[in-house]
């Protein structure tokens, strides 16, 4: 009896560890940095309609059917949005942190990456910290990226992608760095 819990034991923790041991392929980590740029090119030059097109295509389609336009019109009032909020603020920061993502994989083989990300707006009269984390996952033969920051979003998203329905998301975190009186 007790060689067989020692067994079990023993292949509980060997399959724990191949879990924990998973890493991207060198093409995928390739192209999920590629994407992660894109990403944020598109901040840095406001090209915020090409965010729509990152984000995983059911969830863009589900919002834009929701909304009552097509991915191309959600796409353009993702624009429009973004523009009227940086009409009243500067965004001072926007990366993603590579080097301390998560990467796993969904039970049904798909990739998947959890990546810290820190994004700091300058308003008026003082500045924003939000830490988040955005999931990126493939889709197809392209990542998508996509902050989950409510339990609505996270909701959608499961029902959406069945297979990434254990993935537990860090709180996201929102601080004021200065104040001018």
């Amino acid at each position: 009896m007790l060689k067989h819990v020692f067994i079990v034991f023993c292949a509980a923790v060997f399959l724990a560890g191949q879990t924990l041991a998973f890493e991207l392929s060198t093409t995928e980590r390739t192209s999920l940095t590629k994407r992660l740029t894109d990403f944020q090119d598109a901040m840095r030059f406001e090209t915020y309609s090409d965010l729509v097109f990152m984000m995983p295509m059911k969830f863009s389609k589900t919002l834009a059917s929701s909304a009552g336009v097509s991915v191309a019109g959600l796409s353009i009032a993702v624009q429009q949005q973004m523009k009227a909020v940086f009409s009243q603020a500067e965004l001072e920061m926007f990366e993603f942190d590579e080097k301390n993502m998560v990467v796993g994989q969904s039970e049904t083989q798909r990739s998947y990456a959890l990546i810290p990300t820190k994004t700091v707006i300058k308003y008026s009269n003082n500045s924003e910290e939000t830490n988040s984390t955005t999931l990126a996952f493939v889709e197809g033969d392209r990542w998508s990226l996509i902050s989950i920051d409510t339990a609505p979003e996270a909701e959608l998203l499961r029902e959406l992608y069945p297979d990434l329905a254990n993935i537990e998301f860090p709180e996201t975190t929102v601080k004021i760095l200065d104040q001018t009186r």
